[in-house]
């Protein structure tokens, strides 16, 4: 009976959401973290909400309890206070994976995936999309007589074309066309799975098949994104805009957020070259 109440509090909350301009990603974030915190606490408090955001200490947490209270026509409770008092947890860097390593991983293991996972993989590899950007690629997102590929931005990050070499985009049109005879508004990839998400977890089954060091590597969060960012960085002596503008970040701050601590010495060891010792 309470998991039923919980569902229906949900679904109310998730036709308000409606009218917003939210992407379907972000929506379903807030859903997610709406129902964790309904299906916790009984009463919406600022003793409540102060445990859960404590708990769940992301940002899109609070966004989704501050849609939540609108919803409720909950005015007293001010999140922003709330949020002031919680002292933020201190976020361990993440060592980004060689691009050349994933490159290495990729062409070791394309006779143990599927066509559909080989090709997504590649592309992240290439273009350090996140994965729901290639998991919801469609045919008309593709030009194949100009060479490019248009990647719709999630969570807020901008649209882009990505051109490629004339073969690749050869091989690419052979199999989805030719070979999987696609329509320009069916998803490129895991097309028989119904939604993004499935396709996520579909792709996530296909790697967990591979050995452990394999899936270990590939199941990190933003494991391509962040190689490529940290790659570009290192080829061009840190030139954030140049990395910004691939990843297709709006604030340079969103890219900074995945540069590796080797590639912020090695350019603060070249910055003391330029000032102290000349």
């Amino acid at each position: 009976m309470k998991q039923n109440n919980t569902g229906k509090k949900i679904k109310e909350f998730s036709e308000w959401l409606e009218q917003f301009q939210l992407s379907e990603e972000t929506k379903k974030i807030y859903l997610i973290m709406v129902g964790k915190f309904v299906s916790q606490y009984k009463k919406i408090i600022p003793e409540t909400i102060t445990e859960f955001l404590k708990n769940h200490p992301r940002q899109y947490s609070k966004s989704s309890i501050k849609y939540y209270l609108d919803y409720k026509d909950i005015s007293d409770i001010k999140i922003n206070q709330i949020c002031k008092k919680i002292k933020k947890p201190k976020r361990k860097p993440k060592k980004a994976v060689k691009r050349n390593e994933l490159k290495k991983i990729i062409d070791r293991i394309k006779n143990k995936i599927n066509e559909d996972t080989k090709w997504i993989l590649t592309l992240l590899y290439l273009t350090g999309a996140r994965v729901v950007e290639i998991l919801d690629m469609r045919p008309s997102d593709i030009d194949f007589q100009s060479c490019k590929i248009t990647i719709r931005g999630a969570k807020g990050s901008l649209d882009g074309d990505y051109e490629f070499p004339e073969e690749f985009m050869k091989k690419l049109k052979k199999y989805l066309i030719k070979k999987k005879g696609l329509l320009s508004n069916e998803r490129c990839f895991f097309t028989k799975m119904k939604g993004t998400r499935n396709s996520y977890w579909k792709l996530r089954r296909e790697i967990n098949k591979l050995d452990e060091n394999e899936k270990k590597i590939l199941l990190k969060t933003h494991v391509f994104r962040r190689a490529v960012i940290n790659y570009i960085l290192d080829v061009t002596n840190g030139n954030m805009m140049m990395a910004k503008a691939y990843a297709r970040h709006k604030y340079g701050t969103s890219t900074q957020q995945y540069v590796d601590e080797w590639i912020e010495k090695k350019l603060r060891k070249e910055a003391m070259e330029l000032v102290i010792k000349k």
